[in-house]
């Protein structure tokens, strides 16, 4: 039977290697990045038509009160992470990534939604 000190230290290695080898395998060309008037994402060109869709569908998306719902119930579970538990550090840390996943998404959004190609 293996001592916690060894299961922590296998624990630890196992974490690293699932993080770092097999959950990362998303790539900057996963990204969508905008070059001038083009899109590209994985790794490929969006057409015209892709982009005016993307467009569309984020514009959409962000006018919606789908979103609205998602987004405030997101932030209220950041909040309550930070300021109604905050008994913890990780506490602390998961509510303010959590919220830096909303804004970035909203961000996102609003320049797709907004961008003229």
């Amino acid at each position: 039977m293996l001592s916690n000190a060894e299961q922590n230290i296998i624990a630890k290695g196992l974490t690293r290697f699932l993080i770092c080898d097999v959950l990362n395998a998303i790539t900057s060309d996963d990204v969508l990045r905008v070059n001038g008037n083009k899109m590209f994402w994985m790794s490929k060109e969006l057409t015209e038509a892709e982009i005016k869709s993307l467009q569309n569908e984020a514009h959409l998306l962000l006018n919606s009160k789908l979103w609205k719902v998602l987004s405030t119930e997101l932030l209220w579970h950041a909040q309550s992470n930070t300021l109604n538990k905050g008994g913890s550090d990780i506490d602390l840390l998961s509510g303010k990534v959590l919220k830096l996943y909303i804004e970035t998404i909203q961000e996102r959004l609003e320049k797709l939604g907004a961008k003229k190609v």
